[in-house]
């Protein structure tokens, strides 16, 4: 029996406190808005190109409710950019990580 809900999970990813929208696509699926927790610093580095800092891929956090379908021809847009997932973590408490490359 998990120890919180699908609405406890569900509050960590608030948009007016924690989380960022982001569009996510699903291959052959029609694409969505999600809520996802990222690391800021590395998300401002890759999305506004901060001289001599170079990151290859960027992690979010997202609800394993909201990308049941992740595979790696996946999608994921932030900030105007456009990423594929390279990975998904399911970590089997309801959360999943995605590693994302630039598309």
């Amino acid at each position: 029996m998990p120890v919180e809900t699908e609405a406890d999970r569900r509050s960590f990813f608030n948009t007016a406190e924690y989380g960022r929208e982001a569009t996510y696509t699903p291959p052959g699926g029609p694409a969505r808005t999600i809520a996802i927790l990222d690391d800021w610093q590395a998300l401002d580095l890759l999305t506004d190109g901060v001289a001599g800092i170079e990151a290859d891929s960027l992690k979010v956090s997202a609800l394993a409710d909201d990308v049941p379908d992740t595979s790696r021809d996946a999608r994921l847009m932030l900030s105007g950019v456009t990423y594929k997932v390279a990975r998904a973590h399911p970590d089997g408490t309801g959360f999943v990580v995605l590693t994302l490359v630039e598309a």
